[in-house]
This record gives C-alpha cells, structure tokens and sequence, in this order.
C-alpha cells in the first residue's frame, strides 16, 4: 500500500470518527438520552431531520370533526403535507411496535390516553374550558398527551403546539387556559 492510499484511508477514518462524535451537532443527527427529552425541544423527537420520527397522531376512534381538525393543524405545524393522511390514525389503527404518538383526546374517549395515564377520569383534573400538554418518555420512544376538560380545551393545548415558536415551552406538563388569542400557560 502507498503513501497516498494510506493518508486516504487514515482521512476517511477520520471524518467518519468526526461525523459520528462532535460533528453531529453540527449535521443534525445529535440525539438526546430519552430522560433529557422535555416538550422545550419539541417537535423532537416526533420529528428527527425534517422527518416524522415513527410518529403518529392518534385521534380517538368515535372521534367528531373538531378531534380532526386539530389533528390535521397538528400535522400541518409539523410540516407533514404529503403524509397528512397515513399519519393520522385512530386508536383503534396504531400499528404494533414502538412509536413515537401524539395523543388527541381524554382518558374517556383515547384508549391509548387511558392506559398512558392509568386513569379513567375524564377531565383530568382540569378545569373548565383548560387543556393540557403531556410528554412521557418511555425506553425508546415517546407520548405526547394533548387532552382538555372538553373539546374547547384540548384546541386550546393544540393551539399551543400548532405554533410551539411563539411560545416557551418547558418542562413534561403544562395547562393550557385563557381565551385563545391570550393563552397563559401553566408548567407543572
């Protein structure tokens, strides 16, 4: 082997060992432990490089046209134009395996909201007219919970997320009440 090929090869084990460490931050495929993951880095990690990240927004199975509406604002805000279809899904159509899910509704009408939540009780805890933002981490994956006292509510929270840049998100858990053109966001 010459004196070229060598320096060839040694650049290259270079760039990829550069490319794999530091220089991911600077391409873009920087990935984030599961427990460093807050709703302050939202659309990650629904969204990874531009792309959904094995996401789906599930909207309840008997889900009315507001449920849909809010689901498709959703999935505009996240860029999601040309596969606006096959990712919205209802409860009912959430494929096996692991995926990262954006959960529309309560624990009364989302079964998957239910058992995310081990709860049964239909308004959460919120009061009338609230919403709620919920991110869980799990192993390799994660649930974003986007629930309201009544359906008023649950717009209010996916208003929230509809334009996430206007807004400071922190934290795993915030409320969601006020009137929709005034917003005050509460982190639990």
């Amino acid at each position: 082997m010459n004196k070229r090929n060598v320096v060839i090869i040694a650049s290259a084990f270079l760039l990829l060992l550069f490319l794999s460490t530091i220089g991911s931050f600077y391409t873009g495929y920087a990935v984030l432990d599961q427990e460093d993951i807050t709703l302050k880095f939202y659309p990650y990690p629904f969204i990874k490089n531009n792309v959904a990240n094995s996401m789906y927004i599930v909207v309840p199975y008997h889900a009315d046209q507001d449920h849909y509406r809010t689901a498709r604002l959703l999935a505009t805000s996240l860029k999601l134009h040309h596969e606006l279809s096959s990712q919205i899904i209802t409860d009912k159509e959430v494929p096996e395996g692991i995926h990262n899910l954006i959960l529309l509704g309560n624990p009364c009408t989302n079964e998957f909201i239910a058992k995310e939540l081990a709860t049964d009780q239909c308004d959460l805890g919120l009061e009338e007219n609230e919403g709620s933002l919920q991110l869980i981490n799990h192993q390799r994956s994660s649930t974003l919970i986007v629930s309201g006292n009544n359906v008023e509510g649950m717009m209010k929270a996916a208003h929230v997320l509809t334009y996430y840049r206007f807004y400071h998100l922190f934290g795993n858990k915030i409320t969601v009440s006020g009137k929709e053109d005034n917003l005050v966001l509460n982190y639990l």
